[in-house]
């Protein structure tokens, strides 16, 4: 008999998305027919396809029914080890599959639907293709041709209109929305239409962060899950959130961020007397820009019915549920709102350390003996989670705990508690804390700006020794500890003991300011103004407007950063970084002059200028560079790719930046972009095989790589795939901001004091 290697060499170079499919197909006829199915061999030989998720799903599991349909003893969690990659959700697949064998009586009334296939008219939409399915339904990607052929996601089930009604009434940004509700009178299928935000849930999300590590260290990883999935023509519905998880934060700050998303939305849901009753993973979906939507309402209830409808997932369900499964109205428990609030501890405990926080062994064809042993290990308790995953600290972990608590009087009394103390924990103190624990990471909190801060008033403060200089001095040095709260505290007494004195109100408002760098609340910049204002009033020292335009470029009024900028520098030469700085403005004032040609040009000619004068001022400074090969790629884009204005300039810029040490995902992106533009008008393979050595630097480092039209020209080249198929490093450098904190001096802070009038 011919080996498995032997049969599918002759399918082995088709690639299109058409084609896989076909092989697919190909493949599992041949194991049906052989009865030798081997997954993981096949999707070694196949890396395009084992990259393909739902494809390599589908393939193991064909595997999987095959052998027990053969009548082998199969132990689910062994068999979805052997598949790293998709192990959850080959998991959840064989759960349903599992569920509707040992539930047939109450699915057969389902078992003749003929379900939509890609292609297929559904309710005045066009079936593009299957995204998901569960023990009832199954979920679509359809076009709509009427609204020009717009994306959206369609959930196809019998009996789905109360869980459109339930949905329908809700309305909250982490809460998917209903776009309408059709039902076919033939069939009895109800179709329920969402926007498309994305294609990953949680599910993706811990299976890529703890794919790569054993303990995650990047936020960043939760963005590149949410888009890891991104196929080739997807038109995503845009989502906004007030949080927004920064690539550079800790994991477990993302983690955190996350779950105050969804703990919000459940207290919208449970003021709206709705409970969710099917908190897991993979109903989480993400959408591309890193935004949790809780879906799939199926067993949600109202209040006044939650005894009367028991379901959910083992892992994530709440002793309570449990228990009313297993004895039905014999139960005594009352389920309430506190059984979400078990299933969300469940989820924020394995997306901070990978796993379930319960797990059961045995045989997994009795439900009713799993669902035993699972109150029983919820009785015995939690492993540690500071155990499995060092870099939580102990008050989020201490909340994880009281919401997985065994009885459920012992939880939070609500969820809003639990958002108000998800907040706490989010609070300046706690995230410098987690993200000083990572001693890379130390030295980028702030920039120049803050260590010049410590620098110049450590200096002064040794010069007196009055009431105030005491305070500003305890002030500094709670400041060095990260304890914003007394530091403002302490520079506030020294404002009160001597009001006309300006650098308590520098040293205030350069404290604001560390504190929105960490947490981009909008109070905090507002708080930095007034106190750069006030500074501003009681010295002369011109230094106050330099860090005063850099507040204003972090509100984004970069008109009001370069008049300060530029009267500072039609007073002196000035400094390569407010040169750099300066022409940041204008590239962003161009932005907002689109409409208007003229200006739009004369801006990029003063940004360019600006920053080829701060490399002048220091040939070794890499941002400049970086900001020249930048501004040179986006004016040749701009300018409908005019060869009078090729880029050559700014690759011998990012060239030199990456000799001076560049190593971040930003400037090799830019590299690869520019070197591929020059290599398409030159035809130089060298140029080419320069842009490709950059984007796999870039793809190395942490980057996500997608068709855009400055890619697509390479997307034939077989180099291209072979570099999305990278694995990133573990080890990623944080992005290089374009922006440069002033490098104030001891003497910027020596501020002469002088009375208001």
């Amino acid at each position: 008999m011919t080996t498995e290697s032997t049969k599918h060499d002759v399918y082995r170079k088709k690639s299109s998305l058409t084609d896989q499919r076909d092989l697919v197909s190909r493949v599992r006829l041949e194991w049906h027919r052989d009865q030798q199915p081997d997954a993981v061999s096949f999707l070694a030989e196949h890396p395009t396809i084992r990259k393909n998720r739902p494809l390599a799903i589908e393939l193991a599991y064909e595997e999987y029914c095959i052998r027990r349909d053969a009548g082998e003893s199969i132990s689910r969690s062994t068999f979805c080890n052997r598949f790293p990659t998709i192990s959850r959700s080959l998991s959840r697949q064989i759960e349903v599959d599992e569920y509707v064998r040992q539930h047939s009586a109450t699915v057969v009334e389902g078992s003749d639907i003929r379900w939509p296939r890609p292609g297929d008219r559904l309710f005045q939409l066009v079936v593009v293709e299957e995204i998901g399915r569960g023990a009832f339904a199954r979920v679509y990607l359809c076009v709509q041709p009427a609204i020009g052929n717009r994306q959206v996601v369609v959930k196809v089930s019998r009996g789905g209109a109360v869980e459109a009604n339930m949905m329908g009434g809700l309305d909250h940004a982490n809460i998917m929305s209903v776009l309408s509700v059709q039902e076919d009178s033939t069939t009895k299928l109800t179709g329920i239409c969402m926007p498309f935000v994305g294609r990953s849930t949680l599910f993706d999300v811990i299976d890529v962060a703890f794919g790569r590590e054993p303990v995650p260290t990047r936020a960043g990883v939760i963005l590149e899950a949410a888009r890891a999935l991104t196929s080739r023509g997807d038109r995503y519905h845009r989502t906004t959130s007030h949080v927004k998880i920064r690539v550079r934060s800790v994991y477990a700050t993302g983690v955190l961020q996350l779950s105050l998303q969804l703990a919000e939305a459940l207290v919208h849901a449970h003021e709206h007397g709705v409970l969710h009753g099917d908190l897991k993973p993979s109903n989480v979906v993400m959408s591309v820009t890193g935004i949790p939507m809780l879906v799939d309402f199926n067993l949600s209830q109202s209040r006044d019915s939650a005894n009367f409808l028991a379901g959910g997932t083992l892992p994530y369900m709440a002793p309570e549920k449990i228990r009313l499964l297993l004895l039905g109205p014999d139960a005594d428990d009352f389920v309430d709102h506190r059984a979400d609030l078990f299933s969300l501890g469940a989820i924020m405990y394995e997306l901070l350390v990978g796993r379930p926080p319960f797990l059961i062994s045995g045989d997994e064809s009795d439900p009713c003996a799993m669902a035993v042993r699972m109150l029983e290990a919820q009785k015995l308790g939690l492993e540690s989670i500071r155990k499995l995953n060092p870099t939580v600290d102990a008050r989020p972990a201490a909340l994880v705990g009281r919401c997985l608590a065994f009885e459920a009087h012992e939880r939070p009394e609500s969820i809003q508690r639990v958002v108000d103390e998800l907040r706490r924990c989010l609070s300046v103190p706690h995230r410098v804390r987690r993200f000083s624990r990572h001693p890379r990471r130390q030295l980028l909190i702030g920039g120049g700006l803050f260590a010049g801060l410590g620098l110049a008033i450590t200096g002064r403060l040794m010069l007196s020794s009055s009431p105030n200089r005491r305070a500003f001095a305890s002030g500094v040095a709670a400041y060095h500890k990260g304890d914003y709260v007394t530091a403002t505290q302490r520079f506030n007494e020294a404002i009160a003991a001597h009001p006309e004195d300006a650098s308590p109100y520098l040293a205030r408002g350069c404290t604001a300011l560390r504190q929105f760098e960490v947490d981009q609340f909008q109070a905090r910049l507002d708080a930095a103004h007034r106190d750069l204002t006030l500074a501003g009033r009681y010295t002369s020292n011109a230094n106050v407007d330099v860090i005063k335009a850099y507040c204003a470029m972090k509100y984004h009024d970069f008109d009001a950063a370069r008049v300060l900028l530029e009267s500072k520098l039609n007073k002196e030469a000035g400094t390569y970084d407010l040169w750099n700085n300066l022409g940041y403005c204008y590239v962003k004032l161009r932005v907002q002059s689109l409409g208007r040609r003229q200006r739009s040009e004369e801006l990029f000619g003063l940004a360019h200028g600006a920053f080829k004068r701060a490399v002048e001022l220091n040939p070794d400074a890499i941002v400049p560079h970086c900001n020249v090969a930048c501004l040179e790629l986006v004016r040749y884009q701009n300018l409908n790719r005019d060869v009078e204005f090729l880029p050559t300039d700014g690759l011998e810029h990012t060239r030199c930046a990456i000799r001076l040490g560049a190593d971040d995902t930003r400037t090799y992106v830019f590299g690869a972009k520019i070197a591929f533009v020059l290599a398409k008008v030159s035809n130089d393979g060298k140029l080419l095989q320069e842009g490709f050595q950059y984007l796999k630097n870039a793809v190395e480092r942490g980057y996500a790589v997608t068709v855009t039209s400055d890619l697509e020209q390479v997307s034939a080249d077989p180099r291209f795939e072979a570099i999305r198929d990278i694995v990133p490093s573990q080890n990623r450098p944080t992005a290089r901001t374009l922006i440069i904190p002033p490098a104030v001096m001891d003497s910027n802070f020596d501020l002469d004091s002088k009375t208001a009038h």
